[in-house]
């Protein structure tokens, strides 16, 4: 058998793309071996789930399992680890026989999952009001007594009000008359009571287990791990769509798709998945995801084709505009914009998997970094700040490129969507508010150094409109906007469509049967 050890990523080369692409076939390759085609087959026939929709479970699962910055899979082989695997793949088979009941069946008109904090409730909350019912997942409790503790945002925190009883979710703010009730049900996935009817053939399951454990010891690879995940997504699901009937469901994130999740609900009666587009189509988060429709920033096909590419499966795709930037900056109230004048605003990245690429990958990130200290430098008069997600990590290398610089930092706990309304033009290495900026003012662009951000930039070819590569480029546009006064506005529905009735357009495609 192939040994995940064997594989690293070539970083000495220069497309980073290439590099994706030799990783995917890798694990195609793997997953292709002999014993992993009779270990799907089998578990395919004991929970009748198609053996292509759990392959590319277990791609995703392996995929996952790919430690990017210290470029190797991690080891989860180890014999402790089998056997504590090889305990919980019989724990979840028992809880299914002893701990569940047959619940009341609900009709809901969509199911929103891969909820982490009520952020993620209060972007979706005018769709859900478009719904008589609703129904949410979260993969975190929510605590409505102490709501705050669940709330990312600043502003948020500081503005929402939320009230939660019997199923009846009223959201108001503080600083505007907008207010919300939705009729929806919110629901712990870990608190869905499993469904005894999600396993058929129990005692083939129970002699399974033993088989892959078996399996595992010989080839010293924990396929039981893999199979426990597939597992727990299919009784998960099959409880979920057991109690909760539903012709859509939905989800933020590509990458928190799901292929058992979306097969158990179609052949549970479900009509169809939806996905929001949240990021760019780059490669880290391209792997092996599952929709029917994916909503995408603008009216373009790049992103879906990126995303197949890398072993998606997507239906169809459609532009609707940024579902966040309606959320924060469309509907927003006049005190949420900052008051703060800015002539440059650089929006950084969360340094994610897609540094660690290859080197060219990591060069790109940081000489876009030099490419704005050279322009603060060159330009001391304008104001230029750097606004940082409220997650990310003090970077060492990133100081010391721009202690000497003319770039200030605003606080990054704040919200990024304020500082739109008052920034004459927004830059940023690979962030989505340069996309959503045109559906709001479209003065924004990317910073690509000699186009080598191939994992970001590669297939869309529309957002090469909006690059600049080379600082003569950077200063081109300066000197129109600051010198020429010249006020560029460009809106692009291939870009990003307005960002006015984003809800509107999900809920009116969702609609078509």
């Amino acid at each position: 058998m192939i040994s995940l050890n064997n594989f690293k990523i070539n970083t000495s080369k220069n497309n980073s793309m290439d590099c994706m692409r030799d990783k995917k076939a890798f694990i195609d390759g793997f997953v292709a071996q002999k014993i992993f085609v009779e270990l799907i087959e089998k578990f395919s026939n004991y929970t009748k789930i198609d053996s292509n929709i759990l392959a590319l479970k277990i791609k995703k699962n392996i995929f996952q399992q790919f430690n990017f910055k210290n470029n190797c899979f991690n080891n989860f082989s180890s014999y402790f680890q089998i056997c504590k695997e090889f305990i919980f793949f019989y724990y979840i088979l028992f809880i299914t026989i002893f701990k569940s009941k047959k619940p009341k069946t609900i009709k809901t008109d969509i199911i929103l999952f891969n909820v982490d904090c009520f952020d993620d409730i209060d972007k979706f909350k005018k769709l859900l009001n478009n719904y008589n019912h609703s129904t949410i997942i979260t993969n975190k409790k929510l605590n409505f007594k102490n709501i705050k503790k669940s709330i990312q945002d600043e502003y948020l925190k500081e503005n929402i009000k939320i009230d939660y009883k019997d199923d009846i979710l009223n959201i108001s703010y503080k600083d505007k008359d907008n207010s919300y009730k939705i009729n929806t049900s919110i629901n712990y996935k870990h608190d869905i009571i499993l469904n005894r009817d999600c396993i058929e053939n129990k005692f083939s399951l129970f002699k399974y287990g033993f088989y892959l454990l078996r399996q595992s010891l010989n080839e010293k690879f924990n396929f039981i791990k893999l199979f426990n995940l597939a597992l727990f997504a299919y009784v998960n699901n099959f409880s979920i769509f057991k109690k909760y009937k539903s012709k859509n469901i939905i989800h933020d994130r590509i990458y928190s798709s799901c292929s058992i999740r979306n097969y158990i609900f179609k052949k549970m009666g479900g009509i169809r998945s939806a996905c929001v587009q949240s990021h760019l189509a780059e490669a880290s988060i391209n792997f092996y995801n599952d929709t029917d429709l994916f909503f995408t920033f603008g009216d373009e096909h790049f992103s879906k084709s990126s995303l197949e590419e890398l072993g998606s499966r997507i239906r169809a795709d459609h532009p609707i505009g940024s579902l966040r930037a309606e959320s924060y900056y469309t509907n927003s109230s006049l005190h949420f914009h900052s008051d703060k004048k800015i002539d440059i605003l650089v929006v950084g990245v969360n340094l994610f998997n897609w540094l660690y690429f290859n080197k060219k990958q990591k060069e790109n990130y940081y000489n876009h970094l030099e490419l704005i200290k050279e322009i603060s430098l060159k330009y001391s008069n304008l104001n230029i700040y750097l606004k940082h997600h409220p997650n990310n990590t003090k970077d060492p290398i990133e100081h010391e490129i721009l202690k000497d610089s003319n770039v200030n930092y605003l606080k990054p706990e704040l919200n990024s969507y304020s500082y739109i309304k008052n920034s004459k033009v927004i830059f940023s290495c690979s962030s989505t508010m340069v996309i959503e900026a045109y559906g709001i003012n479209g003065r924004a662009y990317f910073i690509n150094p000699k186009h080598d951000n191939f994992a970001f930039f590669e297939k869309n070819k529309f957002l090469k409109e909006i690059t600049l590569s080379e600082c003569n480029e950077i200063e081109e546009l300066i000197n129109k906007i600051f010198l020429d006064k010249k006020l560029i506005q460009n809106n692009s529905d291939r870009i990003c469509l307005k960002n006015d009735i984003v809800s509107d357009r999900i809920f009116k495609k969702l609609s078509i049967f």
